[in-house]
């Protein structure tokens, strides 16, 4: 767990330091851990899903981020295929997720300014047969972390 731990901190620092650091916290590395090493590089059933690169938002006048509730009252599949092929095809959504309670949807967009957002809007209820549609706006990130808590040994 030392070398995700690093990893996802920052999946920029070489292989060689990536390697000491495990070494060095952990003790010695045994030949299945650095198989497994070996394998959440290459992607091939490892933990590490992909690699990105996390840009700054502010600096892609990407100002307002907001979070949309929907709820709906179709409950089919034939519409939820749609929904699906809706948001994923709009860029301004960085998340989705279907939730439990009184709201079915919670979406994640971030957009320039509210102009954006009213076409963000305007498409989804015209994409999608909706009940409800409620808009909050962030006014302060107050964390943001892509690190996933990790078990302690």
């Amino acid at each position: 767990m030392a070398f995700v731990r690093v990893e996802q901190r920052n999946a920029h620092l070489a292989g060689a330091v990536r390697l000491h650091t495990v070494q060095g916290r952990d003790g010695p590395v045994s030949k299945a851990t650095l198989t497994a090493i070996g394998n959440t590089r290459k992607g091939s059933g490892g933990i590490i899903r992909k690699r990105v690169a996390l840009l700054d938002p502010s600096k892609l006048d990407l100002a307002v981020t907001l979070f949309i509730l929907v709820r709906t009252s179709q409950h089919r599949i034939d519409w939820f295929k749609s929904f699906y092929t809706l948001v994923t095809n709009m860029p301004e959504i960085v998340e989705c997720y279907r939730v439990t309670g009184s709201t079915d949807y919670l979406i994640k967009v971030m957009v320039a300014d509210i102009q954006v957002h009213d076409r963000v809007y305007k498409a989804l209820i015209e994409g999608a047969e909706l009940a409800d549609v409620t808009s909050m706006f962030a006014m302060e990130q107050i964390k943001y972390t892509t690190a996933l808590p990790l078990p302690s040994r």
